[in-house]
C-alpha cells in the first residue's frame, strides 16, 4: 500500500481465506452452489437465498433469517462481522458451497450492456444530368 492512503474498512481480501484451485476441500464433487454476500447501505451483509446446509452455518455465526432463505448480518460491530465472514468461508467450502462477496450495484449503473443499434444506411446523393 502506498504511503498516505488509508485502507477501506471493508477490504474483504483480508477477511476471506484464500483458496488454491488444487485444494480438494474447495472444489468437491458435492458442490451445492454459492452464497452471495452483498453489502447494504447500513453496512450489514445480506445473503442470496440459501439452502438448509448454508443456513445452519450462517445462523451459527450471527446471521439472522429474514425469510425466503435470506440471512442478514448486522454491521454495527465490524470486528464481529469480519470474524463471522472469515469463519463461514472455510465452513461452507468444506460443504462444497462457495462464498462470494459483492457491493450492491450503484444507482443508475446499468446491469446489462445496452444493445447496440446499427445506424441506418445512408445513400450518397445521386447526380442527375
Amino acid at each position: 500500500m502506498r504511503a498516505g492512503r488509508t485502507r477501506c474498512p471493508h477490504d474483504f481480501k483480508d477477511f476471506m481465506p484464500s483458496y488454491s484451485p488444487e485444494d480438494p476441500s474447495h472444489h468437491t464433487a458435492t458442490d451445492h452452489g454459492q452464497v452471495v454476500l452483498t453489502w447494504q447501505q447500513d453496512s450489514s451483509l445480506v445473503t442470496s437465498p440459501v439452502g438448509e446446509t448454508a443456513a445452519t452455518v450462517l445462523a451459527e455465526h450471527g446471521f439472522v433469517h429474514q425469510g425466503d432463505g435470506i440471512y442478514r448480518l448486522d454491521g454495527d460491530d465490524t470486528a464481529a462481522q469480519a470474524r463471522a465472514v472469515r469463519a463461514i468461508g472455510p465452513r461452507l467450502g468444506t460443504r462444497g458451497i462457495h462464498t462470494r462477496l459483492q457491493h450492491p450495484p450503484r444507482a443508475g449503473t446499468p446491469t446489462a450492456t445496452p444493445k447496440r443499434t446499427q445506424p441506418a444506411p445512408t445513400r450518397a446523393p445521386s447526380r442527375t444530368r
